[in-house]
């Protein structure tokens, strides 16, 4: 159970970064 909270949340943060990147906005984490 606690293996899949870690993997939720690395791809909740890839997700993000992803996200993030794409929109190339300034508030991006990194």
């Amino acid at each position: 159970m606690k293996k899949l909270a870690i993997l939720f949340a690395s791809l909740l943060f890839i997700g993000l970064l992803v996200a993030c990147t794409k929109a190339k906005t300034p508030t991006c984490p990194g």
